[in-house]
């Protein structure tokens, strides 16, 4: 299985957001599956029925990795995947208190190495916007 990310948007039917743009990590044999899969996963989370869901931004894990803009070789991979922007020298990380929590729907291992990276760029000099 192989990391994909995704953004989404939660609508509910009389036009109230209940997600607005928020990152989805899930595991998909194929980029093909992937487009497949994370519909069906995030209308079952939410009763789809009751919502228009917007997924759009697919990328394979590889893919975040070389569209980065920290170019630093020690930075370990895992950051890119919630880098926002690029400003004074330095990656810029997805502002959780601000942007909410990504939705992790991944194995516990893949679960743990997301959640330790995602802490450890935001504290480690990266900056939030």
């Amino acid at each position: 299985m192989t990391l994909y990310r995704a953004n989404y948007s939660l609508v509910a039917r009389d036009g109230r957001v209940k997600v607005d743009e928020q990152w989805v990590f899930f595991e998909a044999k194929t980029y093909s599956d992937a487009l497949e899969k994370i519909p069906g996963l995030l209308k079952a989370m939410w009763d789809g029925s009751e919502f228009q869901l917007e997924v759009w931004g697919l990328m394979l894990d590889n893919q975040i990795v070389d569209l980065s803009m920290d170019m630093e070789i020690d930075s370990p991979r895992e950051w890119r995947f919630f880098e926002v922007g690029y400003s004074a020298g330095s990656a810029v990380y997805l502002d959780v208190e601000r942007d909410g929590w990504p939705l992790f729907l991944v194995s516990p291992s893949l679960l743990a190495r997301l959640n330790k990276a995602l802490v450890e760029c935001r504290s480690a000099g990266g900056q939030n916007e």
